[in-house]
This record gives structure tokens, C-alpha cells and sequence, in this order.
């Protein structure tokens, strides 16, 4: 087993700290052309298509899956910045290096999990705010 002195500090610093900058809707608006509709509607996606990713992850990384778990986090990678979180891409892009040197230890998995169930309370609760707007 591995133990937190081994990983990286800044890894598990960054997914632990909480808020500093997880998400900003003004900066998913930017480049969204403002279109609220849009954000309603990537956030939505995201939360439907993202819902199970603790347990895909888990299972991916148990079977040494390690093309699927990389599949998974880029896929992520790639939509984070529509969601407004440059913390997510940031800590997506750690995820994803460590997953092709195959150096990424359960732990890490844990607490990546943990902070991605932020997002997805995140995508849900902004969703349903944004979809307010628009019926108003």
C-alpha cells in the first residue's frame, strides 16, 4: 500500500483544497458566447454522462485498464473548460500524466472520486439555476 508521503503533495493538495477555483460560470459563458442555453445543456450532459464515473473508474483501474482509465480522463479533459473549471482540466491533466507513466496509486483514484462527485453536484445544482433563468 501506498502511503500519502508517497504520492505527490501537490496532487493531493489540489484535490483536497476545496473551492479556491473550482468552477467560474462567467468563464464557461465566455466561451460559450454567453448562451446560457448552451451551459444548461453541457452541464446536464455531463452529469448523465459522467454519473458512474467513480465506479467505471474503479473498475477500469482494478482490471489495469489503463487505455479505458486514460480514455476517461481526457474525454474529461476535454470538457472541463466548458463546465468554467480550470482546476478540473489542471487536476484532469496531472490524472492523465500519471495514468501513461502508470505511476497513479489507488489512493489518488479515492480522492480524485471524491472531488469529481463535487463536479457532478456542481453540474446539477448550476444546471437547474441556469434552467430557472431561461423559464423566466
Amino acid at each position: 500500500m501506498i502511503t500519502y508521503e508517497e504520492l505527490s503533495l501537490d496532487w493531493i493538495v489540489d484535490i483536497i483544497k476545496g473551492n479556491e477555483e473550482d468552477f467560474s460560470k462567467a468563464r464557461a459563458l465566455s466561451m460559450l458566447d454567453n448562451n446560457i442555453r448552451v451551459y444548461a445543456n453541457i452541464l446536464g450532459r455531463y452529469y448523465q454522462e459522467y454519473y458512474n464515473f467513480g465506479l467505471d473508474f474503479l473498475n477500469y483501474y482494478n482490471s489495469k485498464d489503463h487505455s479505458m482509465l486514460r480514455m476517461l480522463v481526457h474525454k474529461i479533459k476535454g470538457v472541463s473548460l466548458n463546465l468554467g473549471s480550470k482546476r478540473l482540466y489542471d487536476l484532469v491533466l496531472k490524472l492523465e500524466k500519471k495514468i501513461v507513466r502508470k505511476s497513479v496509486a489507488l489512493e489518488e483514484i479515492h480522492l480524485f472520486i471524491n472531488y469529481h462527485n463535487r463536479i457532478l453536484k456542481y453540474c446539477k445544482e448550476m444546471q437547474e439555476e441556469c434552467l430557472k433563468i431561461l423559464m423566466n
